[in-house]
């Protein structure tokens, strides 16, 4: 399996992935590029394991997800690359909906 930062993995007997989010070194589980990367890394997974579904759940002990982490948006140095990084949330998250197996978010 992949070694991810901020996700935990396994899949079990019934071949359904278990993605458990726990951002590292953040109280509280937001999404920013390397996150976006880690789902894409997930997603692909689903597909290369032959999965039958996937759970998305959360790995702390308070919350699911906060949304986007929008510390990162001063950062920005110009609107191509804020375009760029909500089109790559988008391609990402259509590819999540697209799965052929049940997706469930808890």
């Amino acid at each position: 399996m992949t070694t991810l930062l901020h996700w935990n993995t396994q899949i079990d007997e019934d071949q359904i992935l278990w993605a458990g989010f726990n951002r590292k070194d953040a109280t509280v589980n937001t999404i920013d590029d390397e996150v976006l990367d880690e789902l894409e890394a997930i997603i692909t997974m689903v597909h290369s394991q032959d999965c039958k579904g996937l759970i998305i759940y959360s790995d702390k002990s308070k919350g699911f997800i906060g949304g986007a982490d929008i510390s990162h948006f001063s950062s920005f140095k110009e609107s191509s690359d804020v375009i760029y990084l909500l089109k790559k949330g988008q391609r990402i998250f259509d590819d999540l909906a697209s799965l052929s197996g049940p997706t469930v978010a808890m």
